[in-house]
Parts: structure tokens; C-alpha cells; sequence
């Protein structure tokens, strides 16, 4: 597991029961998350690794206000500056490497 993903393995448990990341109640802390994830599994996909991770990762880009927000960016993504662009994938279907 590179670096990168050491922080996410504390949480990798823990949300085994909860819908977002504090519970049942969609929070800040799922705005807060929703980028971070999606360009770090950009970066080190963890679908594979990280099943329960992946899971919230698609539910938050099946949320509509994120699912905009990943559409609108789209025409940006070319801008990433790693030879690894970021997609929009479909739920269910968090990037793999």
C-alpha cells in the first residue's frame, strides 16, 4: 500500500456500518471528502484494496450535486498534471488500476 492510502486504512472499518462518513446523515465531512477521494483514486486506485472506501467514493459521485460538479470539471480534466486522468466512472464502477 503506497503512502498515499496508509491515512484511509484507519477509516476502512469503521465504515463498514455507516452510510457517509459520520453516519446516515450526509455532512461536510462528505463534501469535504468527495474531492480528495475521487483525485486520489485518480492517482492510486483503490477499488480493489479498499473495497468498503470505493463503496462511499460511489455513493458520493451518485449524489447529484457531486455528479454536476464531476460533469461540469469534466472539460478540465486534461489539466491533471499526471499522465493518469481523472473519469468520471458510473457507480459501481470506482477506477481500477
Amino acid at each position: 500500500m503506497g503512502p498515499l492510502l496508509r491515512p484511509l486504512r484507519s477509516g476502512t472499518h469503521a465504515e463498514d456500518s455507516k452510510t457517509w462518513a459520520i453516519g446516515d446523515d450526509f455532512t461536510l465531512a462528505d463534501c469535504a471528502a468527495a474531492p480528495a477521494l475521487f483525485y486520489a483514486n485518480t492517482v492510486v486506485p483503490f477499488a480493489d484494496t479498499h473495497k468498503n472506501l470505493a463503496a462511499y467514493l460511489d455513493r458520493l459521485m451518485a449524489r447529484p450535486s457531486f455528479a454536476r460538479v464531476l460533469e461540469e470539471a469534466q472539460p478540465y480534466f486534461d489539466l491533471f498534471p499526471l499522465d493518469r486522468k481523472p473519469t468520471i466512472a458510473r457507480a459501481g464502477r470506482v477506477a481500477r488500476r
